[in-house]
This record gives C-alpha cells, sequence and structure tokens, in this order.
C-alpha cells in the first residue's frame, strides 16, 4: 500500500508541476481523488477527457484556427456594412435621446466601465424591441443575461489545446427559449467597459459559433447568425454567416452615428425574427425563411465590393403553423410539413 501512495504521490507532483492554470489544478485533484478510489476497491469518477478553454484567453487568430472561422480583420471583404436606403440614420427616440444624455453627463464621467455599457445597451434594446413590428408572432425574443455557451474544439486540435471545448458566459443573447436552449438563441450581445470594444470580437465569435453549432445539430433553417458590442461610447455588429464567415461593422461612435447604430440595431432584430418560424410575424406565404441569404443580401453588405449571393429564383411558400405548441412550416397549399 506504501509503495501505491508513493506512486500516487510522484505523479501529483508531476502533475502540479506542469500546472497552467486552475482547470490543470483541478484536473490533478480529480486525478488523486480518482486513483484513491482505485486503490480502495471504488468506482472512480467518470472524467471528462478534456476541459474547456475559456473564451476570454483567446485571440482572434486563435478562435479563427480553432473554430474554423473565416475572417480577415483588414479586409474589406469582410466588412459588414447597411446597403443604400436601409442605411440611413434612424430617427432616434427618447430612449435614445436619453443614452446621449447619460453618455455625455459629466456626473459619470469617470463611470465609464462595463456596468455603465450594460445600462445603455438595456436601454438601446428595449427601446427598438418596443418598436420592432413583431405583432401576431408565436414566441417574442426574450433577452436573456449571462448565458452559457460552448463550442466544441475539432479532434485534432484537443491534445493540443489541452481541451475539448471553448466555453465562456455572454453577457446577453436574444432568443426565443431560455438559457438552456443555444439552438433557440438568434442574437449575442456583448458589453465592454470604454475604449474596449474591440476586445470582444473573439469571445463573440467564439458564442456564435457555438450557437450555430448547436442549431446545426437541431436541425434548425437557418444558421445565419448575428452579434453587437458595444462599449460606453462605441459599437460594432457581427454576421456569421452559414459558410461559416465572419462579417464585422467598422467602429460606429454613438455620439456621431447614433442613428446608424440604430438602424443596424433595428435591421438586426428584424432580420432574427424573420429567420424563424417561431418568432416571425409573416404566417403565410413566406418565402423569406427557405431564402434567407437572399433576404440578408437585400439589407447587408457582406464584404466592400464584393457581389450578392444569390439562392433560388422563385423560393417556395410556406404557412406557419403551431402544433403541439411547436412552430411548423407547411408547404402551401400542399400538407407536407417540416419542423424548423
Amino acid at each position: 500500500m506504501s509503495s501505491e501512495r508513493e506512486s500516487l504521490t510522484n505523479g501529483l507532483i508531476e502533475e502540479l508541476n506542469s500546472i497552467e492554470g486552475l482547470s490543470a489544478f483541478r484536473s490533478a485533484i480529480n486525478a488523486l481523488k480518482n486513483a484513491l478510489k482505485q486503490a480502495s476497491g471504488q468506482e472512480p469518477d467518470q472524467m471528462p477527457a478534456y476541459y474547456k478553454k475559456a473564451t476570454s484567453t483567446l485571440s482572434v487568430e486563435e478562435v479563427k484556427d480553432l473554430l474554423g472561422i473565416d475572417y480577415k480583420g483588414n479586409d474589406p471583404a469582410y466588412i459588414l456594412t447597411l446597403k443604400g436606403d436601409e442605411a440611413k440614420d434612424v430617427q432616434l427616440s427618447s430612449w435614445c435621446e436619453a443614452i446621449s444624455k447619460l453618455s455625455n453627463a459629466r456626473h459619470y464621467r469617470l463611470y465609464r466601465g462595463e456596468p455603465f455599457s450594460r445600462i445603455l445597451i438595456d436601454l438601446l434594446l428595449c427601446d427598438r424591441l418596443l418598436c420592432l413590428d413583431d405583432s401576431g408572432v408565436n414566441n417574442f425574443l426574450q433577452v436573456l443575461a449571462e448565458v452559457d455557451i460552448c463550442s466544441e474544439i475539432p479532434n485534432d486540435q484537443k491534445g493540443w489545446w489541452k481541451a475539448g471545448y471553448v466555453a465562456g458566459r455572454a453577457d446577453y443573447a436574444l432568443g426565443y427559449k431560455g438559457k438552456k436552449y443555444p439552438e433557440a438563441i438568434l442574437i449575442i450581445v456583448e458589453a465592454k467597459k470604454e475604449r474596449y470594444c474591440a476586445t470582444a470580437i473573439p469571445q463573440t465569435l467564439c458564442y456564435l459559433a457555438g450557437l450555430q453549432d448547436a442549431r446545426k445539430k437541431a436541425g434548425k433553417l437557418n444558421v445565419d447568425l448575428f452579434g453587437m458590442m458595444a462599449d460606453t461610447d462605441e459599437y460594432r455588429f457581427v454576421l456569421l454567416d452559414r459558410e461559416r464567415r465572419a462579417f464585422i461593422s467598422e467602429p460606429l461612435l454613438w455620439a456621431t452615428r447614433s442613428g446608424q447604430i440604430v438602424a443596424f440595431v433595428d435591421h438586426i432584430l428584424r432580420s432574427a425574427i424573420s429567420s424563424s418560424p417561431h418568432t416571425t410575424p409573416v404566417k403565410t406565404k413566406n418565402k423569406r425563411i427557405t431564402n434567407y441569404d437572399d433576404h440578408l443580401d437585400e439589407t447587408f453588405q457582406r464584404g466592400v465590393g464584393t457581389s450578392a449571393r444569390r439562392g433560388e429564383e422563385d423560393p417556395d411558400e410556406y404557412d406557419i403553423i403551431v402544433e403541439h405548441s411547436v412552430s411548423k412550416l407547411v408547404l402551401s397549399p400542399s400538407t407536407g410539413a417540416m419542423e424548423e
């Protein structure tokens, strides 16, 4: 028995010597516990083969390599903009004027951290959701806070990273179910302190990739997802398309481009609800859901100087019905149906 304990002790020392963080320490402790259980004839705990890598520790380049995202930050072909008339400034409401007042208030000059950013984001989201034309939908978009999201690392990368998943907690998510249903989330929002908006890019891409994986696994029709990043002054918007290409807007300052920021938010909310039979108000003869890429091309320019991506010339029309509390698409006028 003493030789077994000596062996266990030496193994623990070796493990501790190679510690690269708290997860490795936990791994060493769990390994010791299970070894002791085995030595005493007990069944060891079921341990995961790999651990989770925190999204906050990764760079953009690492996220791209880990999760297979196509994005080049300095390439105009990966810039997201609004098209033509869609890019026109939106008339600001009193709620948006309140954001401006808070941002410029001399009493808040020293209060520019992430909590302040969240106040501004709450005002903006609530205002634009109340203005959203979603009457008659089966499920309204719900704002969720502190949502855990993970994305699996490819098998050939797990050993190198000593992890099986990239995981983190999104500040906000908008979906039609609760936190435990990532396949029902359509938008991610990340808040940062003043001048740190761009640092949210790696995390936001991780979260969107995780949600995209969840939607694909659940057999959802549309897997194009949106994100928004904001600090106390700056806003940026993200689209991750079905081919895993990311498009990110240029920095937009609230002080000078608040109307365009609001226009972006409005179009993202409208696009999100149009992507799902659970949230779209268009219940009959709906072509948009099954031809969603064309709908996105009507509103968003994915890459400066790139041509539009066109799908079917004449997509089928579907009616949206509710059957056993589940929204379904029914081909009009036939009876063939498929669940979202």
